[in-house]
């Protein structure tokens, strides 16, 4: 599938189930390997999934935040589920801005990936190139409060994901 209708499905998904929310579709927020991110009038973002697998993994993150009322982690704003729809895999939840973390579609809940420790020391020496030393502390701490009092295991760590 090419990338023009591939967009053109996500889009008319977003719209779809914005028209049975009573919602419009406003804008673009941005795409990714996972999908598009389109924001409403009414002030939400819609996340349109192009798998699944990734919609199901983002979905069962942000109910495990709404369960225990998380707004941020370490300093950071998360979004908060509003809304989603199964068939069109969609998850309506509220914008954030600096400094965020989002983007739960490649985070493991509650079992860590099972990657053997030279991947594990691999990444993290990747992931921390991406931050100064002071971002990567914070970094970690996130991590690790999302690891430990959550159960989820993010992956996909970098500054689009984890804006100061």
């Amino acid at each position: 599938m090419s990338i023009l209708p591939e967009l053109a499905d996500l889009a008319a998904r977003a719209k779809t189930y914005a028209a049975s929310r009573g919602l419009a579709v406003d804008g673009s927020l941005g795409r990714g390997v996972n999908g598009a991110i389109f924001s409403t009038l009414g002030r939400t973002a819609l996340k349109v999934f192009r798998q699944e697998q990734s919609y199901r993994r983002e979905l069962g993150c942000y109910k495990r935040l709404s369960e225990f009322g998380v707004r941020g982690v370490a300093g950071h704003e998360v979004q908060v589920l509003i809304d989603e729809d199964d068939a069109l895999l969609v998850i309506e939840m509220t914008i954030v801005t600096p400094p965020y973390v989002l983007d739960f579609a490649a985070a493991y809940l509650d079992e860590p990936p099972s990657w053997p420790p030279e991947v594990i020391d691999e990444w993290r020496a990747e992931r921390m190139q991406l931050f100064s030393p002071e971002q990567w502390v914070i970094v970690e701490q996130i991590i690790k409060e999302l690891e430990i009092d959550y159960g989820i295991h993010l992956t996909d760590v970098h500054p689009g994901n984890i804006a100061f």
